[in-house]
């Protein structure tokens, strides 16, 4: 199995990592979220929580995933987790 793929120094904080995950079509960490370092940065960060829900709305689009997600960097978590799942 490969590593995991993980990107460095993105100009916006942005940082994420792929996961090698055979349980999921798609499993990702986004390890540091430009958007609430900038929110944070602007006494804002509550905003970012609501900033999240529209990753479920983009998921309307997708009829055939499903995300699952119990981490988030905006509730006080270490990562943001992204897990696509292929609905059958």
């Amino acid at each position: 199995m490969s590593p995991n793929i993980e990107n460095k120094n993105e100009e916006y904080g942005w940082k994420a990592r792929i996961n090698r995950d055979k349980d999921y079509y798609l499993s990702a960490d986004m390890l540091s979220c430009g958007l609430h370092k900038w929110l944070v940065l602007n006494d804002a960060a509550e905003l970012c929580k609501i900033a999240c829900q529209a990753d479920y709305t983009t998921m309307e689009y997708m009829p055939n995933l499903k995300l699952k997600r119990e981490k988030t960097i905006a509730n006080g978590d270490d990562v943001c987790s992204f897990r696509y799942i292929v609905k059958k």
